[in-house]
């Protein structure tokens, strides 16, 4: 699900960390700008041990108006799988169906493809006309952060889980005490312990993303 994670809030909380932290040497656009770069690494990081945090879902209405056109889905980063939904009197179920490599959806009736940004449903309409919707799970594509709007400090890490923050406010403080400065009277900051409290923070996160066990929502068959 979505994070919650505000950049501005991040940003303070890491300026908390040492008293040379100011905006007058560490300007919010600068912050920002590597902030923005880290989220793209940090969410690919985290496509390797579980991407499950980082999924959302996407839903379409089946039948579709023309079939042979697919469906437009959103920028995905990382395709998670597909599911579909059938009703059963009162109730409703969902299953997965497998997403395939397009070269090979001619062998496949009840699965999926993807081609060029759309998502294809394989075999013919028909073949679906008992389904009532197809879901895409997929990690979205990560945007860049906005640097110099009046509203940059209330943006929010949406491709981020909300488990990041320690993550992220350690980032932030080595990024500050790699740059260094110091007033007259103020004790620079140490460049070398905040770099290594960072490393063992993200290295914790990760871990404790790797040890999450995820449901199997189908099978992706080399999609890529």
């Amino acid at each position: 699900m979505p994070g919650t994670l505000v950049v501005g809030d991040l940003i303070s909380r890491a300026r908390s960390r040492h008293p040379t932290f100011d905006d007058r040497r560490h300007p919010d656009p600068v912050l920002l700008e590597a902030l923005s770069d880290y989220q793209g690494d940090l969410v690919a990081e985290i496509i390797t041990k579980d991407p499950s945090v980082l999924v959302n879902n996407f839903t379409q209405a089946l039948p579709l108006a023309v079939f042979e056109n697919g469906i437009a889905i959103p920028a995905y980063k990382y395709p998670f799988g597909v599911q579909a939904t059938r009703t059963f009197g009162s109730n409703t179920k969902t299953y997965p169906i497998d997403l395939v490599n397009w070269g090979e959806s001619a062998q496949y009736k009840h699965a999926a493809y993807l081609l060029n940004g759309i998502l294809f449903l394989c075999g013919k309409s028909r073949d679906w006309e008992h389904e009532d919707s197809i879901i895409f799970l997929y990690v979205p594509e990560v945007a860049d952060l906005a640097t110099d709007t009046r509203d940059a400090l209330t943006q929010v890490l949406t491709n981020l889980p909300d488990s990041a923050r320690s993550t992220v406010i350690a980032f932030l403080a080595a990024e500050m005490a790699s740059r260094g400065g110091a007033g007259p009277g103020q004790t620079p900051p140490d460049a070398a312990s905040f770099a290594a409290r960072w490393t063992l923070a993200e290295q914790k996160f990760l871990t404790e993303i790797g040890r999450k066990q995820t449901a199997v929502v189908g099978r992706v068959r080399d999609v890529f």
